[in-house]
């Protein structure tokens, strides 16, 4: 492409794009060691006869989501546009549980309500394999390495299988209610399941075999989470409280009392040293992991919150609830951020972006949007 001095960063971007379909939000222009700026001229950047300049192509961020009509899709995140749907089911009225990504990117794993687990190509949209599962699928992840694929279903039993035959090389066995959720540790060394039967556990994901049963609760164990350095486990459960548990010996470190309602979720920051809960009491808390002391009440939401996460940086966090809102916290203070309204029915989750700048929600409106962390707006 030969630039005229005269062109700005737009007209660079619009005549490459006639040879290239590339969203130019994607493209980075480089003379020399410094970056084009907007609106400005060519020669005025130093660029002249004979200079030479550097395209870099930034992969986009996307977004998948799951809907009652049968489908997954993925979204580009700087469009808004859907750049792949993935078919799971012929039955349009069969819900798409669950949809994650593989470590590398290149497969998405889908759950459905109709007991199937699929594992799909992100670049041709083709369904790869289909999992043989028994039981009622609640979820499907992929181990960090993305060679193994861990499922949770309705019964007793967690199965990982791997990724490259779709054969299930493993069976956890043990819990003696219904498993509520199953997934690795970041190093895929280890996997935590919860159940109805009142316990967690915590399995070896390359023997199989269980090296903690975390008793205590005294209802259904929710959700549980281990800490990056793998040291600390906490649990929520149905009886109103969440534990810290020690992931050597399967102790339990402190109870988390407080709440007033069911906590759904409990999650450890990055640095392992808080911990935040979601509770049907239409609050989140945040804790202390080494006292189990109660920091900050989350107490602004007008019905159930169905989930609470960290920012990647422990600075921030998200709510979703009921009430069709969305909300960011600051940790340090517990003080409400932003509101975060548009829905128009049930927010189930809130995720942030791996940079911490924005916000995912999905609802039972049956739309996702993305939300800029630092303004609260879409």
């Amino acid at each position: 492409l030969d630039a005229d001095a005269s062109w700005t960063l737009k007209e660079i971007q619009l005549h490459l794009f006639k040879w290239i379909e590339t969203p130019t939000t994607s493209l980075r222009f480089l003379h020399g060691s410094s970056e084009l700026a907007p609106g400005v001229l060519l020669v005025e950047a130093g660029v002249s006869d004979g200079s030479q300049l550097v395209v870099l192509r930034i992969p986009s961020l996307t977004v998948i989501t799951t809907s009652h009509d049968g489908t997954a899709k993925i979204w580009d995140v700087d469009t808004g546009k859907c750049v792949r749907s993935f078919e799971c089911s012929e039955d349009y009225d069969i819900e798409v549980v669950s949809a994650s990504f593989s470590p590398d990117g290149a497969c998405v794993v889908t759950t459905s309500a109709d007991g199937s687990a699929s594992i799909w190509s992100t670049e041709t949209g083709l369904c790869l394999r289909t999992l043989e599962c028994q039981g009622d699928v609640l979820s499907a992840m992929m181990s960090p390495d993305g060679t193994q694929v861990l499922v949770a279903t309705r019964d007793p039993i967690v199965r990982i299988y791997s990724r490259g035959i779709g054969d299930f090389c493993r069976v956890l066995q043990g819990h003696t209610a219904s498993v509520n959720s199953a997934a690795f540790s970041k190093d895929g060394a280890f996997v935590l399941t919860t159940s109805e039967d009142g316990t967690a556990r915590m399995w070896d994901s390359t023997s199989g075999d269980c090296l903690h049963i975390l008793r205590g609760h005294q209802a259904y164990v929710l959700s549980a989470d281990l800490s990056l350095d793998k040291t600390l486990v906490v649990t929520a459960s149905d009886d109103h409280t969440a534990k810290v548990w020690c992931a050597q010996t399967g102790a339990c470190l402190h109870t988390l009392c407080g709440h007033q309602g069911y906590v759904l979720s409990a999650v450890f920051s990055a640095a392992g040293a808080l911990v935040l809960t979601g509770s049907g009491d239409h609050t989140a808390r945040i804790w202390n992991a080494s006292t189990g002391a109660c920091l900050h009440s989350l107490g602004r939401h007008k019905d159930v919150v169905l989930s609470a996460v960290f920012s990647p940086s422990g600075v921030q966090a998200a709510t979703a609830s009921w009430e069709r809102v969305a909300r960011i916290w600051c940790v340090e203070t517990g003080q409400c951020l932003h509101t975060l309204r548009g829905h128009t029915s049930d927010v189930l989750s809130a995720v942030f972006s791996q940079d911490g700048a924005q916000v995912v929600t999905a609802s039972f409106d049956g739309t996702a949007c993305l939300w800029s962390t630092s303004t609260g707006q879409q």
